[in-house]
């Protein structure tokens, strides 16, 4: 086998210009495949933590039916027992209890619905980074009745630091939620539409104001690894108690994830072509050195190389090629993707707003992750390994004297 693996080196080389067109073909293919994948997965990346790290959580525990009916009726009593089944899964390593609902903003000069959050503030910053969006002023005192206000909001209702918002609403059992509070902050908010419609206050506060005491509507989960997201909730609903429900991002956030799907699948199709494109490159070429080689294969049978050896020698040389190819196009894509990775796009511009009112930050990250490096190197694997049938069933097949006349 030695041999026969020394003798197809020899050959790929024996003819530089036919190797070195063939291998930049797959390296070229591997570079934009592996480029190409590395800037989807970052942009899905970036997609899930800015809608979904930033508000929703990867996993929330609620009261079975909020979801699909918010009324604060729907909301759940949060006891120890239910703290503790939660934190007794070890993919869970902290709890962010919440408080939303919906109320009438007004100020001097306008008025507008919104949602209000309740919140214990240093818990919520440590999931969703409140404090480092601070346009300006800080977050509320963990009990004050006081209101962080979101940026677009803040302009809609011409309001600033200092001054004082009134919230109207409907509280817990239909009783009315009146209130006016004074405005310590204004956040921007990476969603657009969040950004547009959100009030933060304390949660002992949100509660007060809504007559629900003691009371959540959601508990947002913070996961070891996000990924985990929907086995984490699955094997929480058998010790949850009774009424209550663990539901992942993907249930939260639907459209999110149909935006996902679509768009890989016209990445898929994208790399489909490439990848048809370049295989029937490499079977070209195949059938090239088939056609240029026949006599010499001739006389190699004719002085006794069985069929299969010849055969194998053959395939040997395809699996060279296409590792020399697949290995090349790795080494030039990693140091773009690393340096991408640290250092990504920033959109401006027509772009750049339409990322923003999609509620993503408007940048084009690249993911770095060993997993599509080897895909794409079995893909080319494989491309190959189809590309040479043909030339190795008819190696397999060759006539010898019709190839010593060739």
């Amino acid at each position: 086998m030695s041999e026969i693996l020394k003798m197809a080196w020899r050959n790929i080389w024996r003819n530089r210009r036919r190797t070195l067109i063939t291998a930049s073909s797959v390296l070229f293919a591997v570079f934009f495949a592996i480029v190409m994948r590395s800037m989807q997965l970052g942009t899905y990346s970036n997609m899930t933590a800015n809608v979904v790290g930033a508000y929703t959580g990867y996993a929330q525990v609620q009261a079975q039916g909020y979801w699909d009916d918010k009324t604060l009726d729907n909301s759940l009593d949060w006891t120890p027992q239910a703290e503790q089944a939660v934190l007794a899964h070890p993919r869970v390593v902290g709890l962010v209890p919440r408080f939303d609902s919906f109320a009438l903003a007004a100020s001097d000069s306008s008025s507008k619905g919104v949602g209000v959050v309740g919140v214990l503030p240093a818990t919520e910053d440590s999931m969703s980074r409140l404090s480092d969006k601070l346009l300006e002023g800080r977050l509320p005192a963990p009990t004050a009745a006081e209101v962080l206000v979101a940026e677009r909001l803040a302009v809609f209702l011409k309001i600033g630091l200092g001054d004082t918002l009134a919230l109207i609403g409907m509280g817990y059992q239909g009783i009315s939620a009146v209130g006016e509070y004074p405005v310590v902050g204004i956040v921007r908010l990476p969603s657009p539409q969040l950004n547009a419609s959100l009030v933060y206050t304390s949660l002992e506060n949100a509660q007060e104001l809504f007559a629900a005491e003691g009371r959540l509507t959601s508990v947002v989960l913070t996961l070891d690894d996000p990924d985990f997201a929907e086995p984490t909730c699955a094997e929480l609903a058998a010790s949850l108690p009774e009424g209550l429900v663990a539901l992942p991002w993907q249930e939260l956030m639907p459209e999110l994830v149909q935006q996902i799907e679509s768009d890989q699948a016209s990445g898929f199709l994208i790399l489909g072509i490439l990848y048809v494109i370049v295989g029937f490159g490499i079977f070209g070429t195949l059938l090239m050195m088939l056609a240029e080689r026949r006599r010499e294969m001739g006389v190699m049978m004719a002085v006794g190389m069985g069929r299969r050896a010849l055969a194998t020698m053959v395939g040997a040389e395809m699996v060279l090629l296409g590792t020399l190819g697949t290995l090349a196009g790795m080494a030039a894509a990693f140091p773009m993707v690393l340096y991408l990775h640290h250092n990504p796009i920033l959109l401006e511009g027509e772009m750049a707003q339409a990322m923003l009112n999609l509620g993503v930050e408007p940048i084009v990250p690249f993911a770095l992750e060993p997993g599509f490096f080897v895909w794409q190197g079995l893909l080319v694997a494989a491309l190959v390994a189809v590309a040479s049938l043909h030339p190795l069933l008819s190696i397999l097949k060759l006539n010898v004297i019709n190839a010593l006349r060739a």
